[in-house]
This record gives C-alpha cells, sequence and structure tokens, in this order.
C-alpha cells in the first residue's frame, strides 16, 4: 500500500505529574510513510500518565490503482477498494491509521477503529481527538524516560 498521507497532529500533549510536554502541530506528508516526525521527551512519562490529541485529515492510500481515503483511526472517508465506514487491517493495525512509538517500543495504533470513531458509519469524521488517555491503555506499559525519542507514523 503506498499514496500520499497527510496528516495534522495538533494539541499533542503528555500530562505528567502536572507537567505537560506540549507538542507543536505537525503535519505527517509524504510518499510512502513509514516513518514520520519524531519528538524527545524532554522529562520522564509514567504509564498512567495521560495523552490528549487532535488529529485531522485523511490519508491516502493506493492498492491495485484504487485510490482510497482514511481518517486517523483507519476508518475508510473515502471509498476506493474498501467501503466507506469499513477498514483494512494491516496486522494488527489498520492501514491508513496513526501510529506512535519507536523501533525498541514498537508503535501503537492512536485512535481505535469503532462506531465512535466512524467504523460502520457513511459519513466517517476526519477529525479524531483523545482525551486524557492513560499511556497504558494505549499499551505504553514501562515509563518513558527522558530522552526518549518518539516518532509518528502512518
Amino acid at each position: 500500500m503506498y499514496g500520499i498521507a497527510t496528516a495534522l497532529l495538533s494539541i499533542l500533549a503528555f500530562t505528567a505529574r502536572a507537567a505537560t510536554i506540549t507538542i507543536p502541530s505537525t503535519t505527517v506528508l509524504g510518499t510512502d510513510v513509514f516513518s514520520g516526525p519524531t519528538f524527545t521527551l524532554t522529562s520522564a512519562v509514567q504509564p498512567t500518565d495521560v495523552l490528549t490529541l487532535t488529529a485531522s485529515g485523511q490519508v491516502f492510500l493506493q492498492t491495485a490503482g484504487t485510490a482510497y481515503g482514511t481518517n486517523p483511526a483507519g476508518v475508510v472517508t473515502t471509498a476506493g477498494t474498501t467501503s466507506v465506514g469499513g477498514t483494512s487491517l494491516n496486522g494488527t493495525t489498520n492501514f491508513g491509521s496513526l501510529l506512535l512509538g519507536n523501533s525498541t517500543l514498537g508503535f501503537v495504533q492512536l485512535f481505535p477503529a469503532n462506531a465512535a470513531n466512524g467504523l460502520g458509519s457513511a459519513t466517517p469524521p476526519s477529525s479524531l481527538t483523545l482525551s486524557s488517555v492513560t499511556l497504558n491503555s494505549l499499551g505504553f506499559i514501562s515509563a518513558l524516560p527522558s530522552g526518549t525519542v518518539l516518532q509518528f507514523r502512518i
């Protein structure tokens, strides 16, 4: 799968014991987006710390010459080979979904493909928000020390 991938990330914040690490708005744009913008944690975060994130835009993927767009959960927003409101899996994540992690930790899908994020809907949203979600619930079960480099992927 390949194509043009565009996602705008805004208001990314880890709330870590009364401290907030804010990452500026970032655009993930390119062809074959197997890597994306990185940022370095300036203080440690714990699995119980929370993440707030808004992501908007679509990722346009192409298979066998037919393009389709997805929202940050990987739910199809523009029909192609998969119907609007559906998903296509790439192992345990959805094609076109927004991921966070690094090569050591692995990558986690930030937004679940569920009804709230447009799964099964004829009009899925293109902008999604996580609000006060713990890192543990996303799959980060160990503390992330200061200096950890994290990356967004699609």
